[in-house]
């Protein structure tokens, strides 16, 4: 399910992306999500959890934490600046402290 993006943000071409952490339940959804990033702050946040939580994922991942970058785009309209999201963090740097415990 794809993030449903609020309709006076798009008419006025805002953009932005969200950063969330999370960890994948034997079911295969996420949960014990934190959100890491999000430009412009707060905007997209809820959206995003939101689409999260539908989402389904490989059960049989390994253990750990995981990241998605979640991008707000409007096509055609002209966009508003925003600060860039960081970089979506890798699965080795997210578990890297847990597994040196």
């Amino acid at each position: 399910m794809a993030p449903q993006y609020p309709k006076q943000l798009a008419m006025k071409g805002v953009q932005g992306c969200v950063v969330v952490t999370f960890q994948i339940r034997a079911d295969g959804r996420g949960d014990l999500y934190r959100i890491i990033d999000s430009q412009p702050a707060g905007v997209f946040d809820a959206v995003a959890l939101q689409a999260l939580a539908q989402w389904k994922f490989d059960p049989m991942q390994p253990a750990g934490r995981y990241a998605e970058s979640i991008n707000f785009e409007v096509e055609g309209v002209k966009p508003q600046a925003f600060k860039a999201c960081v970089e979506t963090p890798k699965y080795e740097e997210l578990n890297e402290r847990h597994e040196q415990q």
